[in-house]
């Protein structure tokens, strides 16, 4: 587990995200792994006049950093959720059993499609929910958009102050 510095609270996130490709290589092979969320990483803070610091337990290898959302100051996050896309089958199988690019995308296993997070004051309050934009999304399928988990919310009173992948 990666932690906020001593008194630090979450206060915002930013992840790292490899979009949906759907190519297929000339000869008709599969040419490219979608692997949708790569990273996440946690905006740490304290107060104003301190800037805040970002912690992120693996860097990831693929995609770009998107935008960095943050609760509105004094509010911190205290929970998330994830939207996740069912396994659809090992890469073995597929490669053992399909022919074509197509169908092998169709195996393709993104897991995490979406991230919200939950800001609340320090009483305890909702506030806000912050959403990163749909990971993966294809629009040839009805099956990319996942099914959100429930949400894991800290105690009363409490708020996250690290991330664990």
């Amino acid at each position: 587990m990666v932690e906020c510095p001593y008194g630090n609270y979450a206060s915002g996130m930013s992840t790292r995200v490899e979009v949906f490709v759907d190519e297929c290589a000339s000869d008709g092979g599969f040419a490219y792994d979608n692997t949708g969320l790569n990273a996440v990483s946690l905006r740490c803070f304290f107060s104003p006049d301190r800037a805040p610091t970002w912690i992120t337990p693996h860097p990831g290898y693929w995609g770009e950093w998107g935008a960095q959302l943050s609760c509105r100051f004094p509010e911190v996050v205290v929970g998330y959720r994830l939207r996740v896309l069912a396994p659809r089958g090992t890469c073995k199988a597929a490669i053992d059993s399909y022919n074509s690019c197509q169908e092998l995308q169709d195996k393709d296993d993104t897991a995490v499609t979406a991230i919200e997070v939950q800001c609340a004051t320090r009483e305890g309050v909702f506030t806000e929910t912050l959403a990163t934009n749909p990971i993966y999304d294809d629009p040839e399928s009805d099956d990319t958009s996942g099914v959100w988990g429930p949400w894991a919310l800290c105690s009363h009173g409490k708020a996250v102050v690290g991330i664990q992948v």
